[in-house]
């Protein structure tokens, strides 16, 4: 399997999104308006003397870049708190209009998952409100603060502008449209924010609609783990035995796979080489997108997933 989708396996601490992890875990944690607190709980000197409980007692918001917060304070993202990340990698995921000259932004975060920031005057003609910089699929580092989820966009410096066209672009909608219907605002998410980066990466470099869709199946096996709803590809969900490659197999969207009659269902030998993340073979894919999809399906109600319009084959 390439290298390449270690992302999508649970990380690799080589990586671009994993340099930045290490990075944030190291920082202190942060209270908002009122300096530092320590490794230990303890108040830096930035605190003034109030202890920790004074701290939580004042409804002060705590953040810590791991989402280990040094006392028992509400999650990120609820009303009547302030809010405020600094400087975190991010990856714009959508972006809409909103009154006369603003956009409502969707990003992606590791340490914070998705958040939705007004991003003020960005529509502005003639003006350098960074507008240009928040394209959908453009990285960079985010800085934001508010109180509840819809946050203020204060800065978003670009540090990687993706160009994409065809399918390939389609595909990325497709993916950015199935995290802003499927995931919840302010939860941690980095596996998916490494296999959101991969994935971009690898759309701008493969050839061909086969090396296209190995890659949207990828994601979506990422996408439904994360989300609590994967299966199983590599056990009988009745036996516990390992799949036989000679066999067919039933699904259950609860249980996962079970053995059939020949030729009904689902082949072994493409149900394993799913398990291994490996779709060079078009029967793999084919019978990949068609679990996937079903999946999915089920959680995404009834309305149409818009990006499918955009791509020629469909996704």
């Amino acid at each position: 399997m390439d290298q390449g989708l270690a992302a999508l396996q649970g990380g690799d601490s080589s990586s671009h999104s994993a340099a930045v992890m290490r990075k944030a875990h190291s920082a202190a944690y942060r209270i908002v308006g009122a300096g530092e607190i320590n490794g230990d709980g303890s108040l830096g000197a930035a605190g003034h003397g109030r202890n920790h409980t004074a701290a939580c007692d004042a409804r002060v918001r705590v953040l810590s870049t791991n989402h280990e917060t040094a006392c028992h304070a509400p999650a990120l993202g609820t009303p009547g708190f302030v809010n405020r990340i600094q400087d975190e990698q991010a990856i714009v995921l959508h972006t809409r209009a909103y009154r006369e000259s603003s956009l409502i932004v969707q990003f992606l975060t590791a340490s914070h998952g998705r958040i939705a920031a007004v991003a003020r005057g960005a529509r502005r003609v003639g003006r350098n409100r960074g507008g240009s910089s928040l394209q959908p699929f453009y990285q960079g580092l985010l800085s934001c603060s508010g109180r509840g989820a819809l946050v203020t966009l204060n800065r978003f410096d670009l540090a990687e502008a993706r160009w994409l066209t065809g399918n390939r672009v389609a595909s990325a909608y497709y993916m950015a449209e199935l995290i802003v219907r499927l995931t919840r605002e302010w939860e941690s998410a980095p596996r998916l924010f490494g296999g959101v980066e991969w994935a971009l990466g690898e759309l701008a470099e493969v050839d061909g609609n086969e090396g296209i869709e190995s890659c949207l199946r990828q994601f979506e096996k990422l996408l439904l783990e994360e989300l609590g709803y994967g299966l199983d590809f590599s056990r009988d969900a009745a036996t516990g035995e390992g799949i036989d490659e000679a066999a067919w197999y039933g699904v259950s969207p609860e249980a996962g796979f079970i053995a059939g009659p020949d030729g009904e269902g689902y082949p072994g030998v493409a149900l394993k080489a799913i398990a291994a993340g490996c779709f060079d073979e078009a029967e793999t894919r084919r019978f990949a997108k068609q679990i996937f999809r079903a999946l999915l399906a089920d959680h995404l109600g009834p309305a149409p997933l818009m990006s499918r319009r955009l791509y020629r084959r469909g996704i």
